[in-house]
């Protein structure tokens, strides 16, 4: 094991980076199939969306990036069939760069590693390497599927030099982050301050750089966000590579991992560099137990999970707020272009939706990013017990007089809590952001649409912990992959025209439309009827089974 920390770093990743690029890879395969293939198969139509990309449609922009000459093949394929890959991508390095370095050290493994007779410098460049070995093998998984989706699509197979430069400049963009999680999680005192702090880093630069597509006042400062640089180059799309652009994001990651190798070198092990933060910014990064506290509310469990989600909840609650209101500001240039488009009718009925009206274009977008922004909040959330089982502090929690179907219920209902905050925070954003700009809204519906967004992180908070009380090592893969399926089936199940019950298989699909469409109060209790039962499974298999079984 000691003769090569690379390899087992590698080793340690080499599930997920399979499992992400294979994933990543499928996505890509069955869009270009469904979308390229199916939804645009004639000229006309694939020159038609063109127009519509650049006009009334703009606002799918903030998903997918800028559109290059996505009425071809090549561009398409760059445009939607990779569109969200950097995204994912980078979350893949944020959960990897995060797992190897603190999570490393909370599991114990660096106390072994540094027993060895190896400088720490060297340490760290070996665990670097570890994760950039795993990025690759994810990338080798994309670029396959971008050159077998010629086939699949029945066009010809894309050139491999583009397509490789292509994946070159994805795979720069998520190594700047994995380069980033490295960095903070020096700073910081647990592995998931330091993936929510990336996590939400990575979420609201992508988000700047997209949206300043498509509102006129945000684009003069898209360049603050490193997918700027990404967006430089579209090989694929018409074979342009900016050198400068994949420069300046190799330097940001060597520095970025320079400056992570040198805080790694000078601090102790288990505890975060030393760095004169503000006072308040200290109280935030303690960890549980750290202050004093009573026994109020559900007890110490409660208040103990409490107090260790405050930091990542106010950081993702104000960050989804000021997305809900950045884009409540953007509404009404979107509706203008959708005003001037000539065909809006077929829009309309291609989205189901009026692309017109307020309602219609919040409903489109805002509450289509909003529950994701808050699902991937509850998924930091949920490896809360499982990590402290993992690093031997579980133990001494349950030494007290408590019976663990307590314990478990009351982690469960301080996670599902801050989730309830973080939704809070962004539903009163959008709410009083549309009341402000007299939004032509039904409002009973806008406020039930806003209560309801915390159903679906609540599905996947109680999912994460039902694993947690059955296989706490499974949870964060278990419960990222679930989210990225449940979202993708979604973007998917429209194109593959599956029958209604078949598409409610996707938490996203439940929660519907509820600000067109009203509540729909079968799904709701479905949805509910799940929180439930995962939390249930989930204590009954914690009460039964022995700590790190």
């Amino acid at each position: 094991m000691f003769r090569s920390i690379t390899l087992a770093t590698f080793r340690s990743k080499r599930r997920p980076a399979v499992a992400w690029g294979a994933a990543l890879a499928a996505f890509t395969l069955l869009t270009m199939w469904s979308n390229w293939r199916s939804e645009y198969p004639t000229e006309e139509a694939r020159q038609r969306l063109a127009e519509q990309v650049e006009g009334g449609l703009a606002f799918v922009q903030v998903l997918f990036g800028e559109p290059e000459r996505v009425d071809e093949f090549r561009g398409h394929l760059e445009w939607r069939g990779l569109g969200l890959h950097p995204l994912l991508l980078g979350l893949f390095m944020v959960m990897s760069a995060t797992a190897v370095s603190r999570g490393a050290e909370e599991r114990g493994e660096l106390d072994l590693i540094l027993t060895t007779p190896r400088s720490r410098s060297r340490i760290f460049i070996e665990q670097a390497s570890g994760v950039a070995l795993a990025l690759l093998t994810a990338c080798a998984f994309i670029w396959f599927a971008a050159l077998v989706s010629g086939l699949v699509a029945g066009e010809p197979v894309p050139p491999p030099g583009l397509a490789l430069l292509s994946i070159v400049n994805l795979g720069l963009v998520a190594a700047l982050f994995g380069a980033i999680a490295l960095l903070v999680a020096q700073l910081v005192r647990s592995r998931r301050a330091a993936a929510t702090t990336v996590g939400a880093i990575l979420v609201g630069s992508y988000l700047w750089s997209n949206l300043g597509l498509v509102a006129g006042s945000l684009e003069g400062w898209r360049w603050l966000s490193p997918f700027y640089l990404y967006s430089r180059s579209t090989p694929l799309a018409d074979g342009q590579v900016s050198a400068w652009a994949l420069g300046l994001l190799t330097a940001l990651t060597l520095s970025c991992l320079a400056g992570a190798g040198l805080l790694f070198t000078r601090r102790d092990a288990d505890a975060p560099a030393s760095v004169p933060w503000p006072a308040f910014m200290k109280r935030a990064s303690r960890g549980p137990g750290h202050g004093a506290g009573g026994t109020r509310l559900f007890g110490d469990s409660f208040q103990w999970g409490l107090r260790a989600a405050l930091g990542q909840t106010l950081i993702w609650g104000l960050g989804a707020a000021s997305f809900a209101a950045l884009f409540a500001a953007v509404t009404p240039a979107i509706r203008r272009g959708f005003e001037d488009l000539s065909e809006a009718r077929e829009a309309v009925a291609q989205f189901e939706f009026d692309l017109t009206s307020d309602a219609g274009i919040i409903s489109a977008l805002l509450f289509l990013v909003l529950p994701l922004l808050l699902c991937l909040f509850a998924a930091t959330v949920t490896t809360a017990m499982a990590s402290e089982e993992q690093s031997g502090r579980l133990e001494l929690d349950l030494v007290y007089p408590v019976r663990r179907i307590s314990y478990f219920l009351q982690r469960a209902t301080a996670a599902l809590l801050a989730v309830a905050v973080a939704t809070a925070l962004a539903a009163s954003a959008f709410l009083v952001s549309a009341f402000l700009m007299d939004f032509d809204l039904d409002w009973a519906r806008a406020i039930l649409a806003s209560v309801l967004l915390v159903l679906p992180p609540s599905i996947v908070v109680a999912f994460g912990y039902a694993l947690a009380g059955w296989r706490p090592r499974l949870v964060t893969g278990g419960v990222a992959t679930a989210l990225a399926a449940s979202f993708f089936y979604d973007l998917l199940a429209p194109a593959l025209d599956l029958p209604g019950p078949l598409r409610k298989l996707s938490i996203f699909q439940l929660y519907g439309q509820p600000l067109l469409d009203g509540v729909r109060w079968v799904d709701m209790a479905v949805m509910l009827a799940l929180v439930v039962a995962f939390l249930a499974v989930g204590a009954f298999k914690f009460e039964r089974r022995d700590i790190l079984k």
